[in-house]
């Protein structure tokens, strides 16, 4: 392994960003890519179980405090133009309705559950800038030409990537802008995947 280069990484968007109002740490939208980009190339990934989840390399320098680890880089900073609210359609769950009747017909068109829009909160951000010590640039510029959007509700077109720009940096703390370990703190995930229980811990937030 390569010695860690601090580098500033910038996306640049060209839609809105949806959720993620806590703030993104890059290595979330990455290991999804990751995971994808192996399971197209037909690599099998180890099962998720309740209790364990195999961890996703990345190109970052991992950080170890008082057992608990993660990847170096920092949580996103966002140049956001304004707030706003976008509209997401929402279709009926028709095959789990399915399990509830032996009907050749269901009219999904009526009821509280019939499709419509629903308003979500979201923001147009120009910019998202990461802080983060790189171990191997080929691998990030491999994951990054492969990330196209940095949002909830991506598969709507949310958060799209135009361009990315990977820079060197002087600032070799920046990364731990971010959640990290502290006892009593509050409990947040600190590394991907970030919504699997096993990965949280109690922890200290960078002020915003």
């Amino acid at each position: 392994m390569s010695e860690a280069q601090p580098m500033a990484i910038t996306a640049f968007l060209t839609s809105a960003v949806v959720g993620l109002e806590r703030g993104v740490i890059l290595d979330g939208p990455l290991s999804y890519t990751w995971a994808a980009l192996a399971a197209a190339s037909g690599r099998p990934l180890p099962p998720i179980r309740d209790d364990f989840v195999a961890p996703i390399p990345m190109p970052f320098r991992r950080w170890e405090m008082g057992g608990t680890w993660g990847w170096c880089c920092s949580k996103g900073t966002e140049h956001i133009l304004k707030w706003t609210a976008v509209e997401v359609r929402r279709k009926p769950a028709t095959d789990a309705m399915a399990i509830f009747t032996d009907l050749a017909k269901h009219h999904a068109g009526l009821g509280p559950t019939k499709a419509r829009n629903t308003t979500l909160s979201a923001r147009i951000a120009t910019t998202i800038r990461w802080d983060a010590l790189v171990t191997d640039q080929a691998e990030l510029h491999r994951l990054l030409a492969a990330t196209t959007n940095i949002s909830a509700r991506h598969r709507n077109g949310f958060g799209q990537v135009v361009k990315w720009l990977v820079e060197p940096s002087h600032d070799t703390d920046g990364w731990r802008r971010r959640p990290l370990p502290a006892p009593g703190g509050e409990m947040l995930p600190v590394r991907p995947p970030y919504w699997h229980r096993t990965t949280w811990a109690p922890c200290e937030s960078p002020a915003a």
